[in-house]
């Protein structure tokens, strides 16, 4: 398949500049094989200017969750960001990254003709039990009191320190213009705990996809290794890499993405 736009999903602390890296290896891999490069477009979850509004809402804890005033108010703005997609040439395909992949996810659950085909790297599908997801809330609640309460380095200290991120490049402060208040949102808002689980979604999406773990990121890696052999949906470990599989190793992840591409027979009719 010649692939005419690539939408790009930020992950949370991401923005464009992250995916420099990976768009230079992957135009490499498009001329090698004598093909146009695709229109590339950026969805940077964390920029202050995609969720507007986002400052304007109120947390209100119940039963010791977390919930939104407005709760359909990642549904508004998703709406918008498919209205955006919708201008793009076919085959259009998108990649998100960790936080980015979840909301593709959920895009691509109640649009399943958005996209021709989608590329997860270091995603999760969801949780399953409810006692999960208030652990995640409560965890994310934690970590946006630690924005709120120190200093932008003081916490990306702390967060770079997570299991999750053994084996794989830290996150350094890249100079952008954090709002703390507005990062903060996104951690309660966009937490994995408020959101569904997209398993059965995935399994059986009628478009191609493929999932890319770090091999050192044995959280994730496990999470997925009972459905390794499923048929509808691919999977590929990338050595030598943990979670952030886009700064450990795009040249290694643009190889995958384009040998996926290549085989994807044509756009959904």
């Amino acid at each position: 398949m010649v692939t005419q736009s690539l939408c790009f999903f930020s992950g949370f602390l991401g923005s464009s500049k992250d995916f420099d890296p990976l768009i230079e290896e992957l135009k490499f891999e498009f001329n090698k094989k004598q093909l146009k490069s695709p229109e590339f477009d950026f969805f940077d979850i964390c920029q202050k200017g995609r969720f507007e509004n986002l400052n304007g809402l109120t947390i209100k804890p119940q039963n010791n969750k977390t919930h939104l005033e407005n709760p359909h108010f990642l549904d508004f703005w998703l709406s918008s960001v498919i209205d955006e997609i919708n201008k793009k040439p076919r085959p259009r395909v998108a990649l998100g990254y960790s936080l980015g992949g979840r909301l593709l996810m959920r895009m691509c659950s109640t649009n399943p003709k958005l996209f021709d085909a989608c590329i997860y790297v270091s995603s999760h599908w969801g949780l399953e039990s409810e006692e999960e997801k208030n652990q995640r809330c409560l965890s994310d609640s934690q970590w946006a009191q630690c924005l709120r309460n120190y200093s932008f380095q003081d916490f990306l200290t702390q967060w770079n320190q997570q299991p999750v991120f053994n084996g794989s490049i830290n996150k350094v402060n890249n100079l952008i213009d954090w709002d703390k208040e507005y990062l903060a949102r996104v951690l309660e808002f966009f937490s994995l705990g408020t959101q569904e689980n997209y398993r059965d979604f995935i399994l059986g999406a009628p478009f191609p996809q493929l999932i890319v773990l770090g091999e050192r990121d044995t959280k994730f890696v496990n999470f997925y290794k009972p459905y390794f052999d499923n048929k509808n949906l691919k999977f590929k470990i990338v050595t030598d890499s943990g979670h952030r599989v886009l700064l450990d190793k795009p040249k290694e992840l643009a190889l995958v993405a384009s040998e996926f591409l290549e085989k994807v027979e044509s756009p959904i009719p």
